[in-house]
């Protein structure tokens, strides 16, 4: 039934099934509603998702985006569930010739030759934020941003938001593991979420900034205006004041000029009230993928020198190899030397 319907009508029809609701449709887009409290409060007995409909229904509440019972019900579901599990199944844990693969994703320096010495499947586990920010102006404004972070490298995973959107309802995706693998180590929730919280506040900045910038033109446009109108109501009370020398002439366009300064003040302190911009930043959800992934332990050898072991990981979703951390710096790279002294550097510590 639900998939007949836009996505906010589904949403809101739905969520009254769930709470032990039910409804009418009275016709195409209009319903006679009865929840229990606190969402048939909030909705009322009618309710509407097409404005035209308001004519022949003018007792329907109009469940449109900023209506402040839809923005509840949006409230309400977002604090059932705001943490989920899910894990990566249907990858072939044990692919054939995992040196080939591993040699293939690292840029090595001609000559240069690696050995997996052992290779084992591991379950990595990532987590995937979303921050949501409220921008309030003279209007407000919800922009949500999706961070992902691996916990094994404690770096940003900026493919889990495409992942998700696109293969959530596929069979990648279940609530317990094909394979109980043994899980990779990891940073703490807590670490991992200072870290999606500040790469989330770098965007709400850049955002905040290009609100600011339209509000400040804006606001310099409406300064101008109001500005124009009061000097021309002043000019033309002046002349009048000009036309004629009575004292009680005088006194009452004297009157009228200080009227104008208040009314110009307060419209001018009303304009950079409403202009000025707050913003409120907030976790509203995380969902936490476990992922099987295959850990290489491996040496590189350059000539007469071999390196100590390094671990390297291939992603059997994306089939690729994450990029391992430099020995000597400790930044991400795939481009690994070894050094006269058969110690393991990047392509820039080597220089």
């Amino acid at each position: 039934m639900a998939d007949a319907y836009p996505s906010r009508e589904s949403f809101v029809l739905r969520d009254i099934e769930h709470v032990g609701g039910i409804f009418e449709e009275i016709e195409p887009q209009v319903y006679s509603v009865l929840a229990p409290e606190p969402l048939g409060r909030d909705l009322g007995a009618n309710i509407t998702f097409d404005p035209e409909a308001l004519a022949d229904h003018p007792a329907a509440q109009l469940l449109a985006f900023g209506n402040p019972a839809l923005d509840a019900l949006f409230e309400r579901a977002q604090a059932h569930n705001r943490v989920a599990r899910t894990y990566v199944r249907g990858l072939n844990a044990h692919p054939h010739n995992v040196e080939v693969l591993a040699e293939r994703g690292l840029m090595l320096a001609t000559g240069t030759t690696l050995r997996a010495v052992s290779h084992r499947p591991l379950h990595h586990l990532s987590a995937l934020f979303w921050f949501q920010a409220l921008f309030a102006s003279d209007e407000k404004v919800q922009q949500t941003y999706e961070i992902g972070i691996d916990l094994h490298y404690r770096r940003p995973a900026r493919h889990l938001s495409k992942l998700i959107r696109e293969q959530l309802d596929s069979d990648l995706f279940g609530d317990a593991p094909a394979v109980a693998f043994p899980e990779a180590a990891v940073v703490t929730l807590t670490e991992a979420y200072a870290q999606a919280r500040d790469e989330a506040t770098l965007g709400v900045t850049v955002s905040a900034h290009e609100r600011l910038n339209e509000l400040q033109r804006v606001l310099t446009l409406e300064i101008t205006r109001i500005n124009r109108y009061f000097d021309d109501s002043r000019s033309e009370l002046d002349e009048r004041a000009a036309r004629t020398g009575a004292a009680e002439d005088q006194a009452r366009f004297s009157a009228q000029r200080a009227a104008f300064d208040r009314e110009q003040a307060g419209q001018l302190a009303d304009l950079r009230h409403k202009m000025s911009l707050s913003v409120q930043m907030r976790l509203i959800n995380l969902l936490l993928i476990w992922q099987p992934k295959i850990h290489i332990e491996a040496r590189l050898s350059m000539g007469k020198f071999t390196s100590d072991e390094i671990t390297l990981t291939y992603d059997l979703q994306q089939r690729r190899l994450d990029a391992p951390a430099c020995p000597s710096c400790g930044r991400p790279t795939l481009a690994l030397r070894v050094s006269g002294q058969g110690r393991l550097k990047c392509g820039d510590c080597a220089l």
